[in-house]
Parts: structure tokens; C-alpha cells; sequence
């Protein structure tokens, strides 16, 4: 029995909202008011959790809950059969791809899928915990989950899919060029370490790969960090009736904005590359021997 991309994208899943529920959501949070507003971090935070602290756990239901869902699912899917077809002997004949052409394009590929899925719950979830009516309901994590449901529901209700679809060209490309350099800069750093330090096999050394991981996801995270930002702009629930280009034309023109919140981007972005890159292949090999000890001998694809 082999792990196939549908076991793979349940593993990602699984792996996804556990990162999101302990502390992707708080740090994207935190990242999106800090995009948005002029605010300091302090303010931000009080301005958060003058409900309590649980507040900052906002929106993670249950359009986060789902929003991990999809993301960590669709990327470890997507990013298994592209790998799959790469490797396949047609595409062999065609293209002398080597291992990490073949793996950043793979990631591409789930990168896509990822954020064409992402795209409109992400831009949904945003309008709800930028909403100035969600910011100032009063109670815990139950009154908060009731009212981004009803918030959400009007949103959708008076935007419907295709204003829920607004900037998703431009989300999908950041989503390709998210994964694209995070694999990229993790492999181009194995083979800088491997070199310099004349490591063998570094890549199945622990210690290098979450180093590698968390360096990669930091230069990925610096690179992208403008994409990131318009894409929050344009999310914004202040910025329902401003075009992409208007947002645009405002972030070339104040650069800097580009770079608000950097600093929390890159924690989630290295933290995300090392869970997506590494974590999830490791949990497959987990889910492999539990089959092993269960039912029988397992063989599992190269990953």
C-alpha cells in the first residue's frame, strides 16, 4: 500500500491546523492589522484582546478552521502529484529535470492550487476580523465564533462568490512564488552548507534541514513581502471599494508599507516552510510504520 497525494493532503491537513490552532492564526492576526493600520504592536495587541486574551484567536472559527483545512490540504496534494508527474517516465523523455528544478516546480504547482482554494475564504475571513462590528463584540470565544458566522454570512451574502474572488490572480501568483522560493532558497542553501561545512547526505541530516528550513522561509518571506502586503490591503474590510490597481498604484508609491509586519511574516513563513517541507513528510513516514506494525508491509514513494 503506498502513501498516495490524497494521504499526503489528509496528513497536510492535519498538520496545518494543528500549526494554525497553537500559532500561525495569532501571528497572521497580528500581521493583517499590522498591514492594514498605522498602529503600533502594542496597540494592536490591546486593541485585540480589550475582550480578552481568547480574542486573539478570532476568526479561527470557523473560517480559520477551514481555511487550515483547504491550505494544508490542498498544497501537500497538489504539490504530490505534480511531484508525481514529474517523475513519471513521459515527462523524463521530454525534460532532464534535476531533483530540484523537479521539487520547486512541484511546489509551484501546489502553491496554485492552494491559493485558487485559499483565495476567497482568506479574503472572507479577513473582511470578518478587520469588520468593525466583529472588533467590538463583546464575550468569548463562543460569541466571537456566532458572530464572524453572521458577519460572514452578509459579507457573502452581498459579494457572493465572485466579489469573495476579488484578487485572486494576484493571491495565486503570490502562492506560486511563496513555494516556489521557499524550496528554491532551502535547496540552493543545502548546497552552500554541504560545501562549505562538507557535510555528506545533509539533507537527511536533521539539524541542517531545519536550518536550511527556517533560512529559506526567511528569504522567501523578505522577497515576497510585497505581494503579501497588497494582498492584504486588497482583503482589507475597509477596502471593499477600491480596485486592485488603486491599491496597487498606493503600495508603489508608499514602498515601505510593503514591509509592515515583516518581522511576523517571517516567523510564520520559516515556521511554514520547515511544517509544509519537512514536518509532513516526516508524519507520512509515521503514518507508514503504523501501517507496517498493523497490516503488513508498506511501500511508500519517494518523496
Amino acid at each position: 500500500m503506498a502513501v498516495d497525494a490524497a494521504t499526503l493532503g489528509v496528513i497536510g491537513l492535519i498538520c496545518t491546523v494543528i500549526f494554525e490552532f497553537s500559532i500561525g492564526h495569532v501571528l497572521e492576526i497580528l500581521k493583517i492589522q499590522k498591514q492594514a493600520t498605522d498602529r503600533s504592536y502594542t496597540e494592536i495587541y490591546y486593541y485585540l484582546t480589550k475582550n480578552g486574551l481568547v480574542r486573539l484567536w478570532d476568526g479561527f472559527m470557523p473560517w480559520g478552521l477551514l481555511i487550515a483545512s483547504c491550505k494544508g490540504g490542498a498544497f501537500s496534494f497538489g504539490e504530490a502529484k505534480a511531484y508525481e508527474f514529474l517523475k513519471s517516465e513521459s515527462v523524463k523523455a521530454v525534460f532532464a529535470l534535476s531533483e530540484t528544478q523537479t521539487k520547486v516546480i512541484a511546489s509551484s504547482f501546489g502553491g496554485l492550487l492552494q491559493g485558487m482554494i485559499w483565495s476567497p475564504l482568506l479574503l472572507l475571513k479577513t473582511r470578518v476580523v478587520t469588520h468593525d462590528e466583529f472588533r467590538n463584540v463583546k464575550g468569548g470565544m463562543f460569541e466571537s465564533m456566532m458572530a464572524s458566522i453572521k458577519i460572514g454570512s452578509e459579507i457573502y451574502k452581498k459579494d457572493g462568490v465572485f466579489g469573495l474572488c476579488k484578487g485572486i490572480h494576484i493571491f495565486s501568483l503570490k502562492r506560486v512564488l511563496d513555494w516556489a522560493t521557499r524550496y528554491w532558497f532551502v535547496e540552493i542553501l543545502f548546497d552552500l552548507m554541504s560545501e562549505y561545512f562538507v557535510v555528506e547526505n545533509i539533507r537527511k541530516n536533521s539539524e541542517y534541514v531545519w536550518i536550511c528550513g527556517l533560512l529559506g522561509g526567511t528569504l522567501s518571506a523578505i522577497v515576497t513581502a510585497f505581494l503579501d502586503s497588497l494582498v492584504s490591503q486588497i482583503q482589507d474590510a475597509n477596502a471593499i471599494d477600491r480596485s486592485v490597481s488603486e491599491l496597487f498604484g498606493l503600495m508603489i508609491k508608499d514602498f515601505s508599507r510593503a514591509f509592515r509586519g515583516i518581522e511576523l511574516r517571517i516567523l510564520h513563513v520559516a515556521l511554514a516552510t520547515v511544517l509544509m517541507k519537512d514536518i509532513v513528510p516526516w508524519a507520512s513516514q509515521i503514518f507508514v510504520f503504523y501501517l507496517q506494525m498493523n497490516y503488513g508491509a508498506v511501500d511508500q514513494k519517494e518523496l
